[in-house]
């Protein structure tokens, strides 16, 4: 009797667990699928770029079931393209893929996509200026990046049918523009390599954000030298002033010179110019139409003709900026 009654109610639960599976194979409902259009206006942009990669995040819970990954991205070249996917709700980032310095990541999270730069290393036999680390206190040392734009969706809603859907997505620009004009520097026919640096810009930036930063940093950037003008001049990106939590911070612009004769390096205070960008709303503009100094009358140092040796001198000018 014991083992009739064992048997028994084991074939009941075997009949109830059947019943439950065939219950929800019933009750699951076929993925629907939808096709649209989607393309970029570029009213907004100071370059259009080449190249894009846009990110598809769920934004309600049915969406989210039919996104196992959690999200769907997809490299596109700058045209319009049909795309498909799972009828629902989604919240949509993009930005430009054809960059050289820049790096993206925590796409798992949509308010966590951020784009930051390496580590900078020389792109030329000239390394890096030992100097940097104890003019900024060892702050860490990035590339600067290359021209970002951005564009976000918060809602856009794929419907079911055969009606033609469209996303158009207006993308606008995620650096501001930095630009050294520094002419009365004589002494530039001697000058074998120029770079600068800029410190407490910021070294992230979130894509899916309107204007959030963090961390700050120290970046390095190219220079052209005009001997024939006595100019130095360059121009380059950054993610933003300052990091968003640390406004009204310092600011530092360094250019570094090798001479065949040695090393100089000229420090220039450019914090009121961060000041003016922040209260007009725009880019930082070095202009400095005269400094009146002669490269080689500062080199004091023994390096002699030796450019590998890390002695650099400093040339202390009082500028008002």
């Amino acid at each position: 009797m014991r083992r009739f009654y064992i048997f028994g109610f084991a074939a009941l639960l075997a009949a109830l667990l059947a019943s439950c599976e065939y219950q929800s194979l019933e009750k699951m409902e076929p993925m629907e699928r939808a096709e649209f259009t989607l393309d970029f206006a570029h009213d907004r942009v100071d370059s259009i770029p080449t190249e894009y990669r846009v990110a598809f995040y769920p934004a309600d819970e049915k969406t989210q079931e039919n996104i196992t990954t959690g999200y769907m991205l997809y490299d596109m070249v700058n045209r319009p393209h049909i795309l498909n996917l799972p009828v629902g709700t989604y919240r949509v980032t993009a930005w430009n893929h054809d960059t050289e310095h820049v790096l993206t990541n925590g796409y798992g999270n949509r308010d966590m996509v951020s784009a930051t730069t390496q580590q900078y290393h020389s792109r030329s036999a000239f390394d890096t200026p030992k100097v940097v680390d104890s003019l900024y206190n060892g702050q860490t040392i990035l590339d600067y990046p290359d021209y970002m734009v951005h564009a976000n969706v918060e809602t856009f809603i794929l419907d079911a049918g055969p009606q033609e859907q469209h996303l158009t997505l207006h993308p606008d620009s995620m650096v501001i523009t930095m630009t050294v004009n520094i002419g009365g520097v004589r002494g530039l026919s001697e000058v074998l390599e120029a770079r600068g640096s800029i410190n407490n810009v910021p070294g992230v930036r979130y894509i899916a954000k309107e204007n959030l930063t963090k961390d700050s940093v120290v970046v390095i950037f190219d220079c052209e030298v005009d001997a024939e003008q006595n100019t130095v001049r360059a121009k380059f990106y950054l993610f933003g002033l300052e990091p968003t939590d640390f406004p009204g911070l310092e600011h530092k612009l360094v250019l570094y010179f090798w001479l065949r004769a040695g090393k100089v390096y000229i420090p220039i205070d450019v914090t009121n110019l961060f000041n003016k960008a922040r209260q007009n709303g725009s880019g930082v503009e070095v202009n400095i139409p005269d400094l009146d100094i002669d490269l080689r009358d500062y080199i004091t140092s023994s390096s002699g003709y030796e450019v590998t040796v890390d002695e650099w001198d400093n040339i202390h000018i009082g500028i008002d900026l």
